[in-house]
């Protein structure tokens, strides 16, 4: 009893460390900064199935502030002025601010999944009197800002808030953090089906042994 406990724990361990080796990625485009508004639109194109889960701004000042992530389907541009396009994803309020050129976390636990070959736009903003976030004057708008082998973050526009004038070419300063895949909604991990077919074949040892030793 005591060797099948052990390796049904074995087994559940392992589950567990394969569940959690999932793949997460970033990539970051500068914290140079430069010039600086409300905040940023952006496209993120992906190379592979990518599910977008959080990020880390250039805030302009220490201090605490308020800022809304907005995001939409394929590209900011045309975009930029119509609320309506936009769906917001959440609200970090009251987020203690680092001084410009150092990362901040949002804190935001997003679920964003954009397939590989597709587009989509990212609109960070502060909600109090500009400048909110620092950013980096660009060179043309869809420009390749920084890139891995899973993404391109592109080069985009700062933004009034809220939704109001745009300044182009802008970089935006910050960190994309990312899961390759679908983010599935974690509970209690599931053991794969590989184990699940060890763990039995194991069992049937377990008690084979037993029946030699009955007999």
């Amino acid at each position: 009893m005591r060797k099948t406990g052990f390796l049904m724990g074995a087994l559940l361990a392992a589950g567990l460390s394969l569940s959690a080796q999932a793949q997460m990625g970033s990539l970051t485009t500068t914290y140079a900064g430069g010039n600086g508004q409300n905040g940023n639109m952006f496209d993120v194109v992906a190379a592979n199935d990518i599910t977008v889960t959080g990020f880390d701004i250039n805030c302009d000042t220490a201090g605490p502030e308020t800022f809304e992530v907005y995001s939409k389907q394929g590209s900011y541009v045309g975009s930029g002025t119509t609320p309506g396009d936009w769906t917001l994803l959440a609200t970090a309020t009251d987020l203690a601010c680092n001084s410009s050129g150092t990362p901040t976390p949002l804190g935001l636990n997003l679920n964003v999944a954009i397939s590989a070959g597709a587009t989509q736009a990212f609109y960070i903003t502060g909600t109090g009197s500009p400048p909110d976030v620092s950013y980096t004057d660009g060179t043309a708008v869809g420009s390749v800002a920084a890139q891995n082998a899973d993404l391109q973050i592109l080069e985009g526009a700062g933004v009034e808030y809220p939704f109001v004038s745009l300044f182009e070419p802008r970089i935006w300063n910050g960190t994309l953090y990312y899961q390759l895949g679908t983010l599935a909604p974690q509970s209690i991990p599931t053991l794969p089906l590989l184990g699940l077919g060890i763990l039995g074949g194991l069992l049937s040892l377990v008690a084979a042994r037993r029946l030699r030793r009955a007999g």
